[in-house]
């Protein structure tokens, strides 16, 4: 079984990675062989990890033993900037953060939905896939798919819907790329696999109709349980309030949102109240309120999740599942979500969240 993916899922701590890890987690207990084809060399971590049944392949790749390779120079020279990135202080990340905005804004684009491949690394792939000939290919997201050998099946993962996801951030007035993305051209490109995973069960429904000749299975993330009781965990004397997400639009929105017309509420309602952002969404805002404590990327998250009074999922925009409510649940703490972030788990009875908008 052979994966070609944008990104390597095994140093990222974004929701769509932790599906990912999940899935071939799940493959790999079940016996699989699986090869990752990452045709970007700079994305992956300087050191990558291999086995006998996880093997990693990328354009420049150098094995050093036959459990660790290593990669481009490319890889070393981003993996350095991130590190300086993350050990800065707050308000020199804000800066930069705010900096790169302004780039991706002048360009006309909010939001970049996906990225096709290029010419080059098309024909990576099909070289690699040449000397593979695996049974099975699995493409993440729509955006990655690229020419088989006849007989392979091909499998792509579905994230979220795209075009709901394009068609959301439009309402809200953000800008996405590329443009041509649409309900037409997400069909025909599902109608090229034989099959569709999706994260959720809205998703699927909406799959199926739109494009009916792939088979559609549902595959939701797994978690391990947490390793605490959270509630004997938490200092009585505080009330905390918990937000954890990466950077990507649809989580600065929605923390935007929430720092400027509810957490003044909150804090008013209950003056030792405390709000604290965790994960590189902290690095793109600004806050000066009381109670507000930017606090960017942590080692320990379940750490943050034992002494959480309650967790926010203030999303405005997007599609799929939340992978972070998904989190919160899986610890054992209260959570409050919008409509939007509840997507995917509304089935659920009794409900472990509320739901509010305003």
């Amino acid at each position: 079984m052979s994966w070609v993916l944008h990104q390597y899922p095994f140093s990222q701590h974004a929701g769509q990675h932790v599906w990912i890890r999940s899935l071939i987690d799940t493959c790999r207990r079940a016996g699989w062989s699986i090869d990752l084809l990452v045709p970007s060399a700079s994305l992956l971590p300087l050191l990558v990890g291999q086995s006998a049944q996880l093997r990693v392949h990328a354009p420049g790749l150098r094995a050093v033993t036959a459990r660790r390779s290593v990669t481009t120079g490319g890889a070393a020279a981003r993996q350095a900037a991130w590190v300086a990135f993350t050990c800065a202080p707050q308000p020199i990340q804000h800066r930069l953060a705010s900096a790169r905005r302004r780039r991706r804004s002048a360009r006309g684009v909010d939001h970049i939905l996906g990225r096709p491949w290029t010419p080059a690394e098309l024909r990576w792939i099909d070289d690699m896939l040449a000397v593979l000939q695996p049974t099975v290919v699995v493409f993440d997201t729509l955006f990655a798919l690229a020419p088989t050998a006849q007989g392979v099946r091909r499998l792509a993962l579905a994230h979220d819907v795209i075009s709901e996801r394009a068609a959301s951030l439009a309402r809200a007035g953000y800008r996405t790329a590329p443009a041509y993305v649409d309900r037409a051209w997400e069909a025909q490109q599902a109608d090229q696999v034989d099959a569709i995973v999706a994260i959720q069960w809205e998703d699927a429904v909406t799959l199926r109709r739109m494009a009916p000749h792939p088979h559609v299975v549902v595959a939701p993330p797994a978690f391990e349980p947490p390793a605490r009781t959270h509630p004997s965990d938490r200092d009585g004397s505080r009330r905390t309030c918990l937000f954890v997400g990466s950077g990507s639009l649809h989580n600065v929105d929605g923390l935007r949102w929430f720092l400027e017309r509810v957490w003044p509420a909150v804090h008013v309602a209950c003056p030792s109240a405390e709000f604290r952002v965790v994960g590189t969404a902290a690095s793109q805002v600004a806050s000066r309120q009381p109670g507000v404590t930017l606090v960017g990327e942590v080692d320990d998250l379940a750490a943050e999740y034992g002494q959480a009074d309650v967790v926010v999922v203030p999303l405005r925009s997007g599609s799929g599942l939340k992978l972070k409510l998904a989190e919160a649940i899986n610890e054992g703490c209260p959570v409050v979500t919008t409509p939007v972030g509840a997507q995917g788990l509304g089935g659920i009875d009794p409900t472990p969240f509320e739901v509010a908008d305003t």
